[in-house]
């Protein structure tokens, strides 16, 4: 079910849809104009609690609201790193399991914008990585600085 929830979502098919905080950016470049619906998540649809910063729903179109995939989007301002922001994206895509049936059906992409990878982290996040795909069919992509641009 697609989130309709006004003051923190917008569905359109536009040829580029970002969002950005703390100098931190993720740009969709819509080529194949699918209707994606974007959802402020922190401070928005969820409060008092952890939480991303964004997700965007893949639709069949704004109306009928049938998803496809589902990105997960956190912005890191600080320096806390990745542990903290996976944290974040599991709540949330537990919170939209529960109250929006996003089921394990639906593919999900992580993206952590922002954080630094240490070396020492890389087979944890080998781990981590392992146990997204198999408790949420969440594929996480390797965090990247100050921006992520993806075609879809």
């Amino acid at each position: 079910m697609m989130i309709k929830y006004d003051k923190c979502n917008k569905c359109n098919h536009n040829t580029n849809i970002s969002a950005e905080e703390n100098n931190k950016r993720f740009i969709i470049e819509n080529t194949n104009k699918l209707h994606i619906n974007k959802v402020k998540v922190d401070g928005c649809l969820i409060n008092n609690q952890k939480a991303c910063d964004y997700l965007f729903e893949i639709l069949d179109s704004c109306k009928k609201g049938n998803i496809k995939r589902i990105i997960y989007i956190e912005l890191k301002g600080s320096s806390k790193g990745v542990e903290q922001a996976i944290q974040q994206i599991e709540k949330t895509i537990k919170y939209c399991e529960k109250k929006y049936n996003h089921n394990k059906d639906i593919p999900k992409d992580i993206y952590i914008v922002g954080s630094h990878t240490h070396p020492k982290m890389k087979s944890k996040l080998q781990i981590i990585r392992n146990n997204l795909m198999e408790e949420f069919n969440a594929r996480l992509y390797p965090p990247r600085n100050p921006t992520i641009e993806i075609t879809i």
